[in-house]
């Protein structure tokens, strides 16, 4: 507002904020002119409103002031919730650091093979994916050994079923403090996904989504001129999580239900552990 004239004032009052807001009981004014006019007070007298006035420069009435005072209320909160959960989560306190920065730069110059210095960030995206590709080992089909058991399928998994509970569960599962992935949906954004899980069951086709994922390098330590001194880290969509894990529930039940694996299998299999088929094996050689 340019110019706070009574007649401004009161016709803001009742365009903008009694019209969204309805009628406020009270208002705090200074001592202007515009708001000790008769316009103003003959107003308020007609709507039920009462005034009360200020002593001169009171921050209650300074606008700036309150502004001020409400962002300094907001860092001293904001800061008592970092130091609060900092507790059990040390990366906020780290996450509240860095966004203190002024300047922020996770990826310094890196070096190639020839020590020459990649400033650009195209140029150290493709440094870093030809060295990772230089530390997978890539296994020849041919070597792999054959299976000798044939199993037969009498019975098949035609439905995959999801309950309330066993979502909440899985959902509870997830760790607050992790990063989203390519969906940008947060673990703590996560509600209810009973029935768009049964709908994605139903249709036997996930979302596109679901089959991209981010990876950010993190830096470990050492030379931060070095691509081998940062860590790949493939950040895949939380929804898609707790459904395979969701879905898992359903695959083992069906599969021990209808004993399709054989009894030595310890892996991957509910009560049972590597160390009990070890301590199988060890009785065995000792009988």
């Amino acid at each position: 507002m340019q110019t706070a004239t009574s007649t401004l004032c009161t016709s803001d009052l009742l365009s903008w904020w009694i019209v969204r807001f309805y009628i406020p009981e009270h208002i705090i004014h200074d001592r202007g002119t515009t708001f000790t006019s008769q316009l103003w007070t003959s107003s308020a007298n007609l709507l039920g409103m009462t005034l009360h006035q200020t002593t001169a420069y009171n921050p209650v009435a300074n606008g700036i002031a309150q502004e001020v005072e409400l962002v300094r209320k907001a860092k001293i909160n904001e800061e008592k919730r970092v130091a609060s959960a900092s507790r059990e989560n040390p990366k906020e306190f780290f996450a509240y650091v860095s966004s203190r920065k002024p300047i922020k730069n996770n990826i310094s110059p890196l070096r190639d093979s020839e020590s020459n210095l990649i400033t650009n960030d195209l140029e150290k995206v493709e440094l870093m994916n030809a060295y990772s590709k230089t530390v997978f080992t890539k296994e020849e089909s041919t070597t792999l050994p054959k299976r000798d058991i044939k199993y037969e399928w009498p019975h098949t998994l035609n439905r995959i079923t999801f309950t309330m509970d066993d979502v909440k569960k899985k959902i509870k599962g997830l760790s607050k403090a992790k990063v989203p992935g390519p969906d940008a949906i947060h673990p703590r954004e996560i509600i209810d996904l009973e029935e768009f899980f049964r709908k994605t069951a139903s249709k036997r086709k996930p979302p596109q989504v679901w089959k991209l994922g981010n990876v950010p390098p993190f830096f470990n330590k050492g030379p931060k001129e070095k691509p081998g001194k940062y860590r790949p880290m493939c950040l895949t969509s939380d929804p898609c999580k707790i459904f395979e894990l969701s879905s898992v529930v359903s695959m083992v039940e069906h599969i021990e239900k209808n004993n399709f694996l054989i009894g030595s299998q310890q892996r991957f299999r509910q009560k049972r552990s590597c160390d009990k088929s070890f301590l199988i094996f060890l009785h065995v050689q000792h009988l």
